[in-house]
């Protein structure tokens, strides 16, 4: 039972940065992953299955030296997952600069799932964005 919480790699094709989801924005970070390679970035794709506890001793094993961790998740910045790695990496001292990608605006107009993610910037080519602005 324990191994159904730990992080799945989902793709790794380098180590420009890695992507750190949870569950169904997890689509969305497969297209952001696919957009950046063909952009010539090489990273990994990890998605957690369980939140509680974070699972950091296999986050830290699986991500190596990556200097970039972007975490994205469907729900407020303020008080997420995102936050909660980053205060972990900093107090572990990890070297990995840590972005949280989350919900910025708690006025998400009323639409599809699509429209929403796209209004709150989650959506794929959205997400490649905002990775390639801090690669940069």
């Amino acid at each position: 039972k324990e191994d159904l919480f730990l992080p799945s790699v989902i793709s790794n094709y380098g180590n420009d940065y890695c992507i750190i989801s949870t569950g169904s924005i997890c689509n969305e970070c497969i297209k952001a992953t696919s957009l950046l390679k063909e952009k010539g970035i090489n990273g990994m794709h990890l998605n957690i299955a369980g939140i509680n506890p974070i699972p950091f001793d296999e986050i830290y094993k699986i991500i190596g030296d990556t200097k970039n961790v972007f975490v994205v998740e469907e729900g407020i910045l303020s008080g997420g997952i995102g936050e909660s790695i980053l205060d972990r990496f900093s107090s572990d001292n990890k070297p990995s600069k840590v972005t949280p990608i989350a919900v910025t605006n708690v006025m998400i107009r009323a639409g599809s799932v699509k429209e929403q993610l796209c209004e709150a910037g989650l959506d794929g080519e959205s997400v490649a964005s905002k990775i390639m602005s801090v690669l940069a």
